[in-house]
C-alpha cells in the first residue's frame, strides 16, 4: 500500500469502516439492492393478500376491551345466542314431561319430605290446563295504520329513501311542474324501479305531489279523475293561494297535518324545502346506486337537489376515496417542484419521491406480511400524504451538509465529505425520527384499534424512511459524483441564465430574511418573547373554553366535507322535519348474575366475536336459596332509587312482570294454592329452598304458562323487565334439560340518552356508584362480578377514551422528547426551552381545530397525535445547532463561512447574538425548504372531498407554518435571553480542536500554545506578531496530498476534482508559495510542545498531471520547498 494511500485511509476519521468503503466503491450495488427489495416486495404485497377495500370506514373505530366494551360485549354475545335456534339459550323454554318428571325425582331422592308435601297423584299434562291469561295485559295494544302516512309517520320512515328538494315557491306551476317531473327523473337515473311505469296511481314516491292533488280535488270536486300534471298554466292560476290557504287552516284536516308533518318544515313558507319518500327499502335502492348515479342526479336536478338519505355513504366513501388520488398526486408533484428549485437537481427530486414510495411500500410489507396484522384502517392512508410532506425533512439536512463540505472543501476527498456529512447529519436526523415516532407509537395504548394500527404503521414509515436517507442517498450522492461527466454537472436542470436570475433572487430572498430574523431574535427579543407568549395564553383560552375543542354531539361519523352534497341531509336537513327527529330512549340498564365476561378481544382484531359464553359455578349453584334472595334484595335496592323508572310506566304488557322477577316468583308463585293433581306442592315448601325444587317449579311454572314472561310478546331481550334465562344441557347422561342458569335483573332510568359527553359521564358515575354498592358483600363470587350491560354507554366509552389516552399519550411523547434531546445535548436549559416551544406549539396549533368545526373524534385524535409527533422537528433541529455552536462543533464540521452578505457575517454585539445566528445559518435553508414541501402537500390534499384528506391537509399547512415561526423566532429568541451563555473558542473548545486534530488529521507545529488569542482583524490592521488564530482555528479541514495517483485523479475524486481545482495557467504557483504554505502542506512534521494548527494542502501546477511530467520543474519545486521550509523552521526557533 502507498504512503498517500495509507494517510488517506488514517485520516478519514473512522477505521475499518467496510459499509464506508462499499458506499464509495460501490455504490450501485446499494441502489440495485433497494430497487431489487422493492420488485421483490411489490408483487407479494399485492398478491398473496386481499388490498384492504374500506368497505367499512368506520370499522375499529370503537373501544375494545375496556369495562364497558367487554361488559357489552358479554351481553350481545349471550343476546345472539338466544336468538340462534342452537345458541343453547332460551327465555321462553319449552318444557317437557319428562323434564318435570326428571325434577321431581331429584326432589323424592334427596330426601326433602321434611320441607316438601308429595301428593300420590299422577301429573296431567299440564298443557291441557287452561292457561292463565290476564285480559288486560296480555300484549302490547297494537297501533292501527289509518293511512299510509300515519304508518310512515310511526314506523317505517327511517327504513324508506328519502330525498331534500327545493319546492320552487310552493303551490306555484313552477313547483307543481317539478313534482311531477321527479318520477321520470328518478326512474331515468335508476334510482327507483321501473314497475310503477308511470302510471297516476303509483304510489312509490311520496312527495308533495299528491298533498296537491288532493286540495286541488278538493276545490274542484267536478275534476275528481283529472291528472294535474297535465294542467296548463292557465288551469292552475289561483291554486298557490288555495294550497297556503289550506295549509294553514287544515282544510283536509288529519292528511294536511300529516303532510306537514312529514313532508314540510315548521317554517314551510320561508324554507322552501320538503322531503320525497321513496316507498322502498333503502337496502334495495342501495343495490342500484353508485357514485355516476349520483353525480347524475345532481346533474339534471341541479340546485333544485338538496340532500338525500339512501345510507350509501361507505360506498360513496370507497369510491371517492379513489377520485382523491389525484390530489396526492397534485402533493407530490409540488413537492418535487420545490424539491428541484431548492436543489437544482432532478435526479435528487426524483429520488427523494421514490424513498417515500419504498418507505410505504416495505411498511405495508411489514406491516402486513411478516407481522400479519390483518385489519388496515383507511387512517393509515393519511401516513401517505403526511410521508410525503415531511419525509423529505431529513434528506434536506443531510444534502445540506454534503454540499457544503463538497462546494467548500475543495481538496477533500469523497471519503471523508461523506463520513463528515453524516456525521454532522445523524445525530439531529435520529433525534428527530425518535421523538416523532415515540410520539406517534405511544398512541399504542388506546383502546381504538384503528389508532393502534395507524400508529404501528405510521411509525414504521418513519423508521424505514430514516433507514433510507442514511443507505440510499448516501449511494445516490457518491453514484452522482462518481458519473458526473456522464450526466452533467450536479445532474443541474437549471442552467445559464436562468441559473444566474435563479441565484440573484435566491440572495435576496435570504438576504431579506436574514434581516427579519436578525431584527427579531437578536434585536427586540423580548417583544418578540412577549408576543408569542400572549398568543399561548390567547390559544389556551380558545382550545379550552371559547369555542373551545368539544367531543362529538352527533349519531353518525362524517365522511365528506361538510359542503358535500352526500352530508347536507345529516348536517342540516335532518333536523327540519319532525318525523325525522329521532327521540333518544331513556338508558337501560341489564345485570346478568351467573355468566362470565369474555375474554380480551386480541389485539389489532376490531369487531372480533367471541363465540363461547361461559357460566359461573357448578350444578345449579345460582339457584341456592341464600344466591337469590341476595339477587333479590340487591335488585330491589337499585329498583328503589329515584332515577329508576317504574315499569308499569312503560311497558305495560302484564301485572306480573317486573324488574327482578324474585318478588313475583317468592312472594306470588310459591305463595299459590295447589291443584288437586299435583304430588310435589311449591306451596307448602318450607325454606330455604333447596335448588332443585326452584329448578322444578321455574320450570313448572313456564310449562304451565303460569308466568307472562310465557307469552311470545315477553320474549324481547331488550325488555327492562327481570326473568330467568335457561341453558339448554344434558343432564344425568339423559336428554338436554333446561337449567336455569341465569338471572337478568333489568332497569329503565329516567336518563336519556345524549351526545354529550359531560352528561353521559356524570349519569354514568351515578349509574355504577349505585350498582356497584353493595357488590362486595356478595356471598360468593357468583354473584360479587355481574354482567353490567350499559350499551347505550359505548359512545361515551369511545369519547372516554379519545379524551384520556389522547392527553397520556401526549404527556408520554413529550417526556420522550425531553429525554431523547438531553441525551444528545446534554444541555438542561436548552432542553426545558425546546420542550416550552414544543407544548406551545401544539397548543398554538390545536386551537385552530376549534375554528374549523373540528370535534375530537378518531381522526381528529389521529390529527392530534401527529401535531405532537411533528411539532419536535424543528425545534429540534434548531436546539441541536445551537448546542454544537456552543460545543464548538460549527468549528470542528463546518466550512468556514467566507460570504460577506450572510446571516454569520452580520456585525453582531457580542457573542451569544453571534452564537445564535450560526446556529440559524446552518439549519435555517433545510428547514425552510421542509416547512415549504409540508405546507405545499397540505394545500393540495385540502381540496380533497373526503373529510379526513381535507382536514390532513388543513392540518399540515397550519402545523408548517406555526412549527417554523415559532421554532426560529420563539425559540431562538429564548436562547439569546434565558439561554447558556459560552463564547467561542473557550479554552475547554480548544482542547476538543486539539484532541480532534490528533486522531483525525496529521498536525503541524507552527504556532506556540502559549501565544494570547485575538479576535480577528483585517489584514491590513493585523501586525506580523499577530497571527490570524482566528482564522486558522476556524479554517475549513483539509488534508495533504503530496503524491496525487490516478487512482484518486479517476476513482475517487473524480474529474471534477481536476477541473475545480488545479489550474493550467498558473504553472509556477508550487516555485512561488509562502513558506507558511509551504510548512502546512509538509505531512511528515511530528507533534512536538507547540500548538497545532491544522494543514492545507499544496495547491498543485496543472504540469504535474500531465501524462510525462517535466522533471526539471519537480526539481525546481523540491529545491525551492526545502530551502523555503528549512527557513522558515530555522526563524520559529530563533523566535521561541
Amino acid at each position: 500500500m502507498s504512503t498517500q494511500q495509507t494517510i488517506f485511509n488514517g485520516t478519514s476519521g473512522i477505521k475499518n469502516n467496510w459499509y464506508r468503503n462499499l458506499l464509495i466503491k460501490y455504490p450501485e450495488i446499494i441502489i440495485l439492492s433497494f430497487f431489487i427489495a422493492t420488485a421483490i416486495i411489490t408483487p407479494i404485497n399485492f398478491w398473496i393478500y386481499d388490498l384492504p377495500t374500506f368497505s367499512d370506514p368506520i370499522k375499529g373505530f370503537s373501544t375494545q376491551n375496556t369495562f364497558i366494551s367487554r361488559q357489552s360485549a358479554t351481553s350481545r354475545l349471550l343476546e345472539n345466542a338466544i336468538l340462534k335456534s342452537n345458541g343453547g339459550f332460551t327465555l321462553i323454554p319449552q318444557f317437557t314431561h319428562q323434564e318435570i318428571g326428571h325434577w321431581r325425582q331429584l326432589i323424592k331422592q334427596n330426601n326433602f319430605s321434611n320441607n316438601v308435601t308429595f301428593d300420590n297423584i299422577n301429573v296431567k299434562n299440564s298443557r291441557d290446563i287452561k292457561v292463565h291469561k290476564n285480559k288486560r295485559h296480555t300484549s302490547i295494544r297494537k297501533r292501527k295504520n289509518t293511512s299510509l302516512l300515519e304508518t310512515l309517520k310511526l314506523e317505517s320512515i327511517h327504513n324508506f329513501g328519502k330525498i331534500v328538494v327545493k319546492n320552487h315557491d310552493i303551490g306555484s306551476y313552477e313547483s307543481l311542474k317539478f313534482f311531477c317531473s321527479l318520477p321520470t327523473i328518478l326512474e331515468k337515473v335508476g334510482i327507483t324501479s321501473k314497475k310503477c311505469n308511470k302510471t297516476e296511481k303509483c304510489n312509490n314516491i311520496l312527495s308533495l305531489k299528491i298533498m296537491y292533488s288532493s286540495i286541488y280535488t278538493y276545490y274542484n270536486i267536478s275534476k275528481n279523475d283529472e291528472n294535474i300534471c297535465n294542467l296548463e298554466i292557465e288551469n292552475w292560476k289561483g291554486m298557490k293561494e288555495k294550497i297556503i290557504n289550506c295549509l294553514e287552516i287544515d282544510c283536509l284536516d288529519k292528511m294536511i297535518r300529516d303532510f306537514k308533518k312529514i313532508l314540510l318544515t315548521d317554517k314551510y313558507k320561508t324554507d322552501d324545502v320538503s322531503l320525497i319518500i321513496l316507498m322502498e327499502n333503502k337496502k334495495e335502492i342501495q343495490k342500484r346506486l353508485n357514485k355516476e348515479k349520483i353525480d347524475l342526479l345532481e346533474k339534471m336536478l341541479k340546485n333544485s337537489l338538496l340532500g338525500f338519505d339512501f345510507d350509501i355513504k361507505e360506498k360513496l366513501f370507497v369510491d371517492t376515496l379513489l377520485t382523491d388520488v389525484p390530489y396526492g398526486i397534485l402533493g407530490a408533484l409540488l413537492v418535487f417542484i420545490v424539491l428541484i428549485f431548492s436543489s437544482k437537481s432532478i435526479i435528487y427530486s426524483i429520488n427523494v419521491i421514490l424513498i417515500i414510495l419504498m418507505s410505504l411500500n416495505f411498511s405495508y410489507f411489514i406491516y402486513r406480511i411478516l407481522l400479519q396484522i390483518e385489519f388496515f384502517p383507511f387512517i393509515n392512508l393519511l401516513t401517505g400524504i403526511l410521508l410525503l410532506g415531511i419525509g423529505s425533512d431529513d434528506t434536506f439536512i443531510l444534502r445540506e451538509n454534503f454540499e457544503k463540505f463538497k462546494n467548500h472543501v475543495n481538496d477533500l476527498p469523497l471519503n471523508n465529505i461523506l463520513t463528515k456529512s453524516l456525521q454532522k447529519s445523524t445525530v439531529s436526523m435520529l433525534v428527530t425520527t425518535l421523538t416523532t415516532v415515540s410520539a406517534i407509537f405511544f398512541n399504542f395504548i388506546s383502546h381504538i384499534t384503528a389508532i393502534k394500527c395507524f400508529a404501528i404503521y405510521a411509525s414504521l414509515c418513519l423508521l424505514i424512511n430514516f433507514f433510507l436517507v442514511i443507505t440510499y442517498l448516501p449511494a445516490l450522492y457518491i453514484y452522482q459524483k462518481k458519473h458526473t461527466n456522464c450526466f452533467g454537472k450536479n445532474f443541474g436542470i437549471i442552467n445559464g441564465q436562468i441559473n444566474t436570475k435563479y441565484n440573484e433572487l435566491k440572495k435576496l430572498l435570504k438576504r431579506n430574511i436574514e434581516v427579519i430574523i436578525k431584527y427579531f431574535v437578536t434585536v427586540i427579543p423580548l417583544i418578540t418573547c412577549s408576543f408569542f407568549v400572549i398568543l399561548f395564553l390567547i390559544s389556551i383560552f380558545l382550545l379550552t373554553y371559547i369555542p373551545g375543542l368539544s367531543l362529538p354531539n352527533k349519531e353518525y361519523f362524517q365522511y365528506f366535507r361538510k359542503d358535500s352534497i352526500i352530508e347536507q341531509f345529516d348536517l342540516r336537513y335532518k333536523s327540519h322535519f319532525k318525523i325525522l327527529q329521532k327521540k333518544h330512549d331513556p338508558i337501560f340498564i341489564r345485570i346478568l348474575f351467573g355468566i362470565e365476561q369474555i375474554d380480551y378481544a386480541p389485539f389489532l382484531t376490531p369487531n372480533y366475536k367471541n363465540e363461547k359464553i361461559i357460566l359461573k359455578g357448578k350444578n345449579k349453584q345460582l339457584l341456592t336459596d341464600k344466591n337469590l334472595e341476595w339477587i333479590n334484595n340487591y335488585c330491589n335496592h337499585i329498583n328503589k332509587q329515584s332515577f329508576i323508572m317504574p315499569n308499569y310506566e312503560l311497558f305495560p304488557i302484564a301485572s306480573d312482570l317486573n324488574s327482578v322477577f324474585l318478588d313475583e316468583f317468592f312472594n306470588n308463585y310459591m305463595t299459590k294454592n295447589c291443584t288437586f293433581n299435583e304430588n310435589i306442592c311449591c306451596k307448602k315448601s318450607v325454606r330455604p329452598y333447596s335448588e332443585n325444587l326452584i329448578q322444578y317449579c321455574v320450570s313448572k311454572m313456564f310449562y304451565n304458562k303460569e308466568t307472562s314472561l310465557s307469552n311470545k310478546l315477553a320474549n324481547k331481550f331488550w325488555y327492562p323487565i327481570g326473568r330467568p334465562i335457561f341453558y339448554n344441557q344434558k343432564v344425568s347422561n339423559k336428554s338436554n334439560f333446561n337449567i336455569y342458569s341465569i338471572h337478568q335483573c333489568a332497569f329503565l332510568t329516567k336518563y336519556t340518552f345524549s351526545f354529550d359527553f359531560w352528561t353521559m359521564k356524570n349519569n354514568y358515575n351515578k349509574i355504577m356508584n349505585v350498582i356497584r354498592h353493595n357488590l362486595s358483600e356478595a356471598p360468593n363470587e357468583i354473584l360479587k362480578n355481574p354482567i353490567i350491560d350499559l350499551e347505550q354507554f359505548r359512545f361515551y366509552d369511545m369519547h372516554s377514551s379519545l379524551l384520556t389516552e389522547t392527553l397520556i399519550s401526549t404527556i408520554l411523547g413529550l417526556l420522550c422528547a425531553f429525554i431523547i434531546l438531553w441525551m444528545s445535548i446534554k444541555n438542561t436549559k436548552i432542553t426545558i426551552f425546546a420542550l416550552i416551544v414544543i407544548i406551545d406549539i401544539v397548543i398554538t396549533t390545536l386551537s385552530v381545530m376549534p375554528f374549523l368545526n373540528w370535534h375530537l373524534n378518531v381522526v381528529e385524535s389521529t390529527i392530534i397525535l401527529l401535531t405532537v409527533g411533528l411539532s419536535f422537528d424543528f425545534v429540534l433541529h434548531y436546539s441541536i445547532s445551537y448546542a454544537k455552536v456552543l460545543e464548538g462543533n460549527s468549528l470542528l464540521n463546518t466550512p468556514i463561512i467566507e460570504k460577506t452578505n450572510s446571516v454569520s457575517a452580520i456585525s453582531l454585539k457580542n457573542n451569544k447574538s453571534k452564537n445564535i445566528i450560526l446556529a440559524i445559518n446552518d439549519v435555517i435553508y433545510p428547514i425552510f425548504v421542509s416547512a415549504s414541501t409540508t405546507f405545499v402537500t397540505g394545500l393540495a390534499m385540502s381540496v380533497a372531498s373526503t373529510l379526513s384528506f381535507h382536514q390532513i391537509g388543513v392540518f399540515m399547512m397550519t402545523m408548517a407554518t406555526v412549527s417554523f415561526i415559532h421554532s426560529t423566532f420563539f425559540l431562538m429568541s429564548l436562547m439569546l435571553i434565558f439561554g447558556p451563555t459560552k463564547t467561542l473558542l473557550t479554552p475547554h473548545i480548544k482542547e476538543t480542536l486539539i484532541k480532534r486534530d490528533k486522531t483525525s488529521e496529521t498536525l503541524t507545529p507552527l504556532i506556540n500554545k502559549n501565544i494570547n488569542f485575538v479576535k480577528y482583524t483585517s489584514e491590513r490592521s493585523r501586525t506580523t506578531s499577530q497571527p490570524n488564530l482566528t482564522r486558522i482555528y476556524t479554517r475549513r479541514q483539509s488534508s495533504n496530498y503530496p503524491l496525487i495517483t490516478d487512482d484518486y485523479i479517476n476513482n475517487i475524486a473524480g474529474r471534477d476534482y481536476l477541473d475545480r481545482r488545479f489550474s493550467g495557467t498558473n504553472d509556477d504557483i508550487a516555485a512561488n508559495l509562502s513558506l507558511t504554505k509551504i510548512a502546512k502542506s509538509q505531512h511528515i512534521i511530528k507533534q512536538n510542545n507547540l500548538g497545532y494548527v491544522r494543514r492545507a494542502s499544496l495547491p498543485v501546477s496543472q504540469v504535474l498531471f500531465k501524462n510525462k511530467r517535466n522533471s526539471s520543474t519537480s526539481n525546481i519545486i523540491k529545491m525551492n520547498v526545502t530551502k523555503k521550509k528549512d527557513n522558515l523552521l530555522d526563524s520559529m526557533k530563533e523566535e521561541n
